[in-house]
């Protein structure tokens, strides 16, 4: 996949990080991760592995820098 055609641009990346801010458990950030690929009209089943795991990795960044309670 070529770097421009990335699904996970920096769009989908404020997105992910904007839902995955208030997530309180796994599963909240989970559903951040899909939540943000499907409200930019993304069919799930075109996104790379890649892509997925980026966006998981993003999600779990986000969501520990943004509790304030997080070790």
């Amino acid at each position: 996949m070529l770097k421009e055609d990335s699904l996970l641009n920096e769009q989908i990346k404020r997105a992910i990080r904007h839902r995955a801010g208030r997530a309180l458990t796994k599963d909240d950030l989970v559903r951040a991760v899909f939540d943000s690929f499907r409200s930019q009209q993304i069919d799930l089943r075109n996104v790379s592995l890649e892509d997925m795991k980026a966006a998981v990795v993003e999600a779990a960044r986000a969501a520990k820098f943004a509790d304030p309670m997080a070790a």
